[in-house]
């Protein structure tokens, strides 16, 4: 099992014994176990904005570690805040060292944007396929990740009566967001004719059918499984594709995201889309690509008569 999946809690206790045993090493006593329940506190902090991701993909994940950071800032103290963002880069450097997005100047300024490592759409190609083979709802959950940009824990919340494939724009609306504020995502056309299929649908419904989910009839949901169950179904996915354990679930939002920006879609419009919970987000994250979409636009502004006039 890779470090990155090893359970969340396991790996916050691994964190504090690793710096009791550093403060036994340099001092001869141990951490006072007020500093303890406090580190631990302030991890679980990150834990409880993380949408179900493990602190190590937090501190490898540029935009996952922005979102979360500013959730923070928008709902701790200024204080506290730092304290976590603190507390999680020296969790950073322990456990994932130059692999680190984030570091101790996070606690203090807006992240710096930093240029992210997403699937192409080869590979998102290559990962569909490997899902269509493993089976419809495989095919069907990674599709809607793939398409929507939507995060694992947003998928799973979603109910069939979400799924507005006969409106004049076929979306999914997507109601347990991490940030409380309820979206409208389009759907893409490929996406639309697999949640317009009855055949496929009603397969789907019937495959769910005497469980539960959330004290809830399992019919409900779109999908009917376990945060950790789609998660193992999406890394058995990527190795089928051969993408290996690098790309994760949360990748396909890069990819989402980074697809839309470099065909010219407005950020406004991509922070709506994507759910970020500020512009600051996807201009921090993404501000890579924008120079390469505006030089469109600012050729039509000053054209060439003009620049030859000036």
């Amino acid at each position: 099992m890779s470090k990155h999946r090893v359970p969340r809690v396991e790996r916050v206790e691994a964190f504090i014994a690793h710096a009791q045993a550093m403060r036994v090493a340099e001092t001869g006593r141990p951490l006072a176990a007020s500093t303890v329940t406090s580190v631990r506190s302030l991890l679980n902090m990150v834990l409880a904005r993380a949408d179900g991701h493990t602190l190590d993909e937090v501190v490898t994940d540029r935009e996952l570690a922005t979102e979360v950071i500013e959730q923070l800032r928008w709902e701790l103290t200024p204080l506290v805040a730092k304290l976590v963002v603190l507390k999680l880069a020296q969790y950073a450097r322990w456990a994932v060292g130059d692999e680190a997005v984030v570091d101790r100047s996070d606690a203090g300024k807006a992240p710096i944007a930093r240029r992210l490592d997403v699937p192409t759409p080869d590979e998102v190609t290559e990962l569909l396929a490997a899902a269509r083979r493993d089976g419809e709802r495989t095919h069907v959950l990674i599709a809607t990740l793939a398409h929507c940009g939507i995060r694992v824990g947003e998928a799973l919340g979603l109910e069939w009566a979400d799924v507005n494939v006969d409106a004049v724009t076929p979306h999914l609306l997507i109601r347990f967001t991490k940030n409380n504020r309820p979206r409208m995502v389009p759907l893409t056309p490929y996406l639309t004719a697999l949640y317009q299929d009855p055949v496929l649908v009603d397969r789907l419904k019937s495959g769910a059918a005497d469980r539960r989910r959330l004290g809830r009839d399992a019919t409900v949901y779109v999908f009917p499984m376990s945060y950790e169950g789609a998660r193992k179904t999406f890394h058995r996915m990527c190795d089928e594709a051969g993408l290996g354990e690098s790309v994760t679930p949360h990748a396909l939002r890069h990819a989402y995201v980074t697809r839309l920006l470099t065909a010219g879609v407005n950020a406004p419009v991509v922070q709506q889309l994507a759910g970020h919970v500020s512009i600051v987000t996807t201009i921090n994250t993404y501000a890579h690509l924008m120079p390469l979409n505006h030089a469109a636009d600012v050729a039509r502004v000053f054209t060439t008569d003009e620049a030859g006039a000036s």
